[in-house]
């Protein structure tokens, strides 16, 4: 069976960037993509896991190179300090 190929309208919307491009593909007759949207990062009302686990907020210990971190998010942010702090100390160098 042959596979539907998408319309220009179709792949305009899934090619956008930014809110206007999006804004004008569907203004143009571009159905709206499927996205999958979540907020949050609790599981369901009777404990089962959703799309909050797609959070960078969920819960999901782990440990890398003997810290442990409590989330995805956790970790993306002490990378992000570790790297401020060594710009920091690169220029404190410069003005030293």
């Amino acid at each position: 069976m042959m596979a539907r190929m998408q319309s220009t309208n179709e792949t305009e919307a899934l090619r956008a960037r930014t809110r206007g491009q999006l804004v004008e593909a569907v203004e143009a007759g571009a159905p709206l993509p499927k996205w999958l949207m979540f907020w949050g990062h609790q599981a369901g009302p009777d404990g089962s896991v959703g799309k909050g686990c797609l959070s960078q907020w969920w819960p999901c210990s782990f440990t890398v190179e003997g810290i442990a971190y409590a989330s995805a998010e956790h970790w993306m942010m002490a990378g992000f300090s570790e790297g401020a702090r060594r710009i920091k100390a690169d220029l404190r160098s410069y003005v030293a």
